[in-house]
């Protein structure tokens, strides 16, 4: 028997699995099939540890591929996928199944247009602007590219997982979003797709790519494109001047010679410091410019402008000479300033005293998952 899981719950073991060392994702799997809603008990055996119980209050999302298959049950949501059921459209959970129970989870752009289509109604009900739906959106579609998972129960202000594998790039999200048909809220899904920047190893990241990369009429400031997350190649001779063989910039300009990376308070221990300050040596003996940001830098829309101010004002020799005037238009700009404080309560809530640290995650309802 197949278990496909929808909606929330799908996002739930999707970054679950993404976490757990003992779980994992499989893509390139035969397609599931055999799904039997009515055996509850064997569903559950198979779900991770932590899931929320089951039963009628709180029904299960699962997905039936055809109408006869859907269970007529108060403890089960049924969502019918009668499309054709194409390659990654679902991910096989690895460390899950037992007795011939396998669990599936919604890939990428299933998971994506499902919470857009989420988001459209919560918008509807005037429980979130549409602005703060997109901004959300976005968010999610850069966690599904980057290396970062959000905490499945409290993605709003939960630790997030660091380091994991990446479910797909930009490209391959836009791609499978093209070839998808007859699912609601694809149409936007494949809008905030359109504008994603793979890579991100944190929310902060997502958060200081999509200023860089978006339009001005979305928040955006019109810089040159940047390197995200790619291993540095270090000039002729350098290697004898450097203290690190390879280093990985959060953004780089190789045209620009200008870095900019992001410290947070887990750098701020004696250890973290020293390694920061081998980092900057590194930087300035192969005559790169680092603009380095703290949390003070993203708390108000504000501060995250100053800090773009700043990026430009290192670019600006290597662009035309009105740069600077069109940093300053969008800087400037009252609608584009309202949308970059929307965008930071949307992937960096306040924390509590404590928890400030590099890698948060947005506010909002939790129960959307996003």
């Amino acid at each position: 028997m197949d278990v496909v899981l929808a909606g929330a719950d799908s996002l739930w073991v999707l970054r679950r699995a993404r976490s757990d060392a003992a779980l994992g994702l499989a893509r390139g799997v035969p397609a599931p099939a055999k799904t039997r809603a009515a055996e509850l008990a064997a569903i559950a055996d198979v779900l991770p540890d932590g899931f929320r119980p089951l039963g009628s209050k709180t029904p299960l999302d699962l997905t039936y591929f055809s109408r006869r298959q859907r269970p007529f049950l108060a403890a089960v949501h049924a969502v019918t996928h009668l499309s054709p059921v194409l390659e990654d459209t679902y991910l096989l959970v690895t460390g899950a199944g037992e007795n011939g129970v396998r669990l599936f989870v919604e890939g990428p752009a299933l998971t994506l247009s499902h919470m857009a289509e989420r988001l459209r109604v919560a918008v509807g009900h005037g429980s979130l602007t549409r602005t703060a739906a997109f901004f959300r959106l976005m968010g999610l579609a850069s966690e599904l590219c980057g290396t970062y998972a959000r905490d499945s129960s409290n993605p709003a202000s939960g630790d997030c997982a660091w380091k994991v594998d990446v479910l797909c790039g930009p490209e391959e999200l836009r791609r499978s979003l093209s070839l998808a048909s007859g699912v609601r809220g694809v149409a936007e899904a494949r809008r905030v797709a359109s504008l994603v920047v793979g890579g991100s190893a944190s929310p902060t990241e997502s958060l200081l790519a999509m200023a860089m990369s978006l339009p001005v009429e979305l928040g955006g400031v019109p810089m040159p494109a940047f390197l995200h997350n790619e291993e540095l190649a270090w000039p002729k001779g350098a290697r004898q001047l450097v203290n690190h063989q390879t280093m990985t910039p959060d953004f780089y300009w190789p045209r620009h010679a200008v870095a900019l990376e992001y410290d947070g308070a887990v750098h701020e221990d004696r250890k973290n410091v020293r390694e920061d300050h081998r980092r900057q040596q590194d930087y300035a003996a192969c005559d790169i410019a680092l603009v380095t940001s703290q949390a003070d830098d993203l708390r108000i829309a504000h501060a995250l402008e100053r800090l773009m101010r700043l990026v430009a004002l290192r670019l600006a020799p290597c662009e035309e000479p009105g740069f600077m005037l069109l940093v300053e238009q969008a800087l400037q700009d009252s609608s584009a300033s309202s949308m970059r404080t929307t965008l930071l309560s949307q992937l960096l809530p306040s924390r509590s005293e404590g928890r400030e640290d590099k890698k948060r995650a947005p506010a909002g309802d939790e129960s959307l998952h996003s």
